[in-house]
């Protein structure tokens, strides 16, 4: 009989955000003399690739915005997910963004796995009204909830009144070995992308929440004074509208949308600067991303995330959310001091292997080894 710990996830797919990223991590690091994984899917559309060691479990229930058929999709994934468990009794069941519908379906199960959901996103922007209140009815029964921030910890603890002890924090990892290799590749094709002058890049969905439509505007300020192009890698539902934007401001020539870039380390390393815009974060996965690349950072001050990875003035600036002056201000500043930039990035590196897959994956098996 084996020793190894079955470790299960659940997740809708292994698509483009942050989350997908987390765990492809973890199915491609996580030590296998100790574990063996398996993964429930809602659908296929995976953006990274499963490795051939773990077994898939499709369920084939997509989303859809008919409110009939969602309702009958959520309680069939229920269902399906609680047979899959009860069928490999794993010794933990892990959720990434499905977390209510984990907490139901363990509790429906006669087998009882330790039940682990991760956290994403703030509660204040992400778990309003009807989701606030599921969230403070299941999350309290799972037996571990992992917050990808000190902030979100926090706002368990207090909104949603979960003990602390049952919450691990633990930052989203990056592969610095893979995205020094991948920063050298050459960037072709592209006409866009012109190194002659300033390059500012952001990147991330095309949401509100990512508050692109500020920096649009920043950025049309700032290019009043330098001449210079922005960089917005991504895709999601506001590009028409980020597009109409940039027509309106008459900066189309300066603004390129090249969508999402399975590589996006090599164009970090080729820009003067990265800028977060958000609303809100969860974490702020991109900006480490970029420090490793050595870019240096402007982040907005969210409640959660940034301000967790970003020392003011040290290893990168932070302004406030939806701030378009001090934004310019900040991007202004920055792309007129050479010396300042390279401090940043300097200090930016110092740190980034405390988030290096080395010393994040371990603290996952560690929770995964006690179960309890």
């Amino acid at each position: 009989m084996s020793d190894k710990k079955k470790i299960l996830f659940l997740i809708p797919n292994m698509g483009k955000g942050g989350a997908e990223r987390i765990l492809a991590h973890l199915l491609n690091n996580l030590n296998r003399e100790l574990f063996s994984l398996g993964c429930i899917f809602y659908n296929d559309k995976h953006a990274h690739p499963i490795p051939s060691d773990v077994a898939v479990f499709n369920i084939n229930l997509p989303g859809t915005r008919n409110p009939a058929k969602k309702v009958i999709r959520y309680i069939l994934r229920i269902i399906r997910t609680k047979n899959i468990i009860l069928d490999n009794k794993p010794d933990c069941f892990m959720s990434f963004m499905e977390n209510t519908l984990a907490v139901l379906s363990v509790g429906l199960s006669s087998h009882k796995p330790f039940l682990i959901i991760s956290v994403h996103n703030p509660l204040r922007h992400e778990e309003k009204g009807i989701k606030r209140l599921l969230a403070r009815i299941f999350y309290p029964q799972a037996n571990r909830i992992i917050a990808v921030s000190q902030g979100l910890k926090d706002e368990l603890e207090t909104k949603i009144k979960i003990e602390g002890t049952k919450i691990s924090v633990i930052y989203n990892p990056i592969d610095i070995s893979a995205i020094t290799n991948l920063k050298k590749d050459p960037i072709t094709k592209l006409t866009s992308f012109n190194e002659n002058i300033p390059v500012i890049i952001t990147v991330g969905r095309l949401t509100r929440q990512k508050g692109q439509k500020y920096l649009l505007s920043a950025f049309a300020i700032l290019n009043k004074k330098i001449p210079s192009q922005l960089i917005i890698l991504g895709e999601g539902p506001e590009e028409a509208r980020l597009r109409r934007q940039a027509q309106a401001l008459h900066l189309e020539q300066n603004i390129s949308f090249l969508g999402f870039q399975v590589n996006p380390f090599k164009f970090f390393a080729r820009s003067t600067i990265f800028v977060l815009s958000s609303i809100f974060e969860g974490f702020g996965n991109v900006l480490v991303e970029a420090m490793a690349c050595g870019v240096p950072v402007i982040s907005t001050d969210c409640p959660v995330g940034p301000r967790e990875i970003i020392q003011n003035g040290y290893n990168g600036i932070l302004v406030p959310p939806k701030n378009v002056e001090l934004l310019a201000e900040a991007m202004f500043a920055l792309l007129s001091r050479e010396n300042e930039r390279e401090r940043l990035s300097r200090n930016a590196l110092e740190n980034i292997h405390q988030y290096d897959i080395s010393t994040i994956i371990p603290r996952y098996e560690g929770i995964f080894l006690c179960l309890s």
